[in-house]
């Protein structure tokens, strides 16, 4: 390992790219990283359960969960995220040089989490928007910290370690104590929503662990029995939560991993995955077309979608009233704004946002602020191009990623946010492909020498090898 690494560090500079493509269709992942002291491991796995929303909000009615959204957070939240904040800020001093030059070369993610913080301007709750918005880019700077010190395949494993715990917990409370660990609400009852504040939030993130689990699957090269089992066990926790959107980005998640597989062997195996992948959309297309009634009682859903349609109407309406800037961060939602008060009251239930990621962000930062995600789309989609052009796993999990982001934001508000667990695991691997991607291939119109090479030009600069 040490020789090969030697060896590649004494390539002239004119081909440093070209080893860093050998090395890792080698089977290797470069990175920037060192090995995290114990203090630092209990720290990172802390922070995962916060960013879960584990266990903080488990106590307490949907009511209750749904108010302390609207509010900012009870004193649970406020303090388990000010521990991360501050671990963030003791563990990542011996990182800074990386992750400057990390940030520098992912200016574009950047954008939403500065119109964030520039919202507070003009939101008509200018305090509330100011705290949202300094937790937010205070776990946005969390995100570059964990992409800059810590190995891929590291990363997997504290994710399934600590998305297991969640779900065993779960399990356990739903079991033992259904008044906690199972929704009481009209319509929802009997939900399970385990140690979290809301079945949608259960959901989420075991969809997110299925996610995981088939990525240390793609980055083993081989079906892995430990997560087989673990995947099982998510998906029947989304199932139990009976959230439909989490259900559709697991089936989305599994459809990429077997396509990707598939072309890892072959054209040809990859044409017929391919084919079976297109019939099963065209089937449940033409069953959705044919009889959506039937579609919705299978899922246990009415028409309005739990009351979302009706939601949806008032909130475009809102949208309408300040389409450019918006209403500022997280600032419509106040348990006493006259808007959002009479919004519930014409539904008829306490909705805490939008239910729809793409909704939330026009009402928070108006047509600026879909266009940053425009931005950000872009920029992702131009990264996972490039992995995948370079034959690297990660350009394959970043559009797992990105797709079950983009999937749960249609009945869910988990655009960005410091507290939605996807968006967190989404943008590691985002910044990531800035430290692991290697540089564009020939004829792509750049030949750029990867953030690895230029970080090599540091004296301070420390690199490590990682199998996968």
């Amino acid at each position: 390992m040490s020789g090969l690494l030697a060896r590649a560090r004494s390539v002239p500079a004119a081909h440093a790219s070209a080893a860093i493509a050998t090395i890792d269709q080698a089977g290797f992942a470069p990175v920037q990283e060192t090995v995290p002291s114990r203090p630092e491991r209990l720290f990172l796995g802390f922070a995962f359960l916060v960013l879960q929303g584990a266990f903080v909000g488990m106590a307490g009615t949907q009511e209750a969960a749904d108010a302390s959204q609207a509010d900012g957070g009870d004193i649970r939240h406020m303090v388990a995220f000010a521990l991360v904040l501050i671990g963030t800020a003791i563990f990542a001093r011996k990182h800074w040089r990386g992750m400057t030059a990390l940030a520098g070369a992912s200016l574009p993610y950047f954008i939403l989490p500065a119109m964030i913080l520039a919202s507070t301007l003009w939101s008509v709750e200018p305090s509330l928007t100011l705290k949202r918005a300094v937790l937010t880019t205070g776990i946005c700077a969390f995100d570059l910290y964990v992409a800059i010190s810590i190995g891929l395949d590291r990363l997997l494993r504290m994710l399934s370690t600590t998305i297991l715990i969640s779900a065993l917990a779960s399990i356990v409370v739903a079991i033992a104590v259904p008044t906690i660990g199972r929704e009481i609400v009209a319509g929802l009852t009997g939900d399970w929503r385990g140690v979290f504040p809301q079945k949608n939030a259960l959901g989420h993130v075991m969809s997110v662990g299925v996610f995981v689990e088939l990525a240390m699957m793609i980055r083993a090269r081989r079906w892995l029995p430990g997560a087989c089992i673990r995947t099982v066990l998510l998906i029947a926790l989304v199932a139990m939560a009976h959230s439909a959107s989490s259900l559709l980005s697991v089936t989305i998640a599994l459809m990429i991993t077997a396509l990707y597989a598939a072309f890892r062997r072959g054209l040809t195996s990859a044409l017929v995955c391919a084919l079976a992948v297109a019939a099963l959309l065209i089937l449940i297309v033409g069953t959705v077309g044919g009889d959506p009634a039937a579609v919705f009682d299978v899922l246990d859903r009415d028409p309005s979608l739990t009351g979302r349609t009706d939601l949806w109407k008032y909130v475009l309406d809102a949208i309408r009233e300040r389409p450019v800037s918006g209403w500022g961060y997280m600032a419509f939602w106040t348990p006493d704004g006259r808007n959002a008060t009479y919004i519930q009251h014409q539904i008829g239930w306490p909705a805490p946002n939008a239910h729809d990621g793409y909704l939330e962000l026009a009402l928070s930062l108006g047509a600026i602020g879909l266009a940053g995600l425009a931005a950000t789309a872009l920029w992702t989609a131009r990264r996972i191009i490039v992995a995948l052009l370079q034959k690297h796993d990660l350009g394959a999990l970043l559009l797992i990623a990105s797709t079950q982001l983009l999937i749960a934001n249609l009945t869910e508000s988990f655009i960005i946010s410091a507290s939605v667990f996807g968006w967190n695991v989404f943008s590691i691997l985002a910044l990531k492909t800035g430290v692991l991607a290697p540089a564009m291939p020939k004829g792509t119109g750049s030949a750029a020498l990867s953030l690895l090479d230029r970080a090599k030009a540091r004296p301070a600069a420390t690199v490590a090898m990682e199998r996968p």
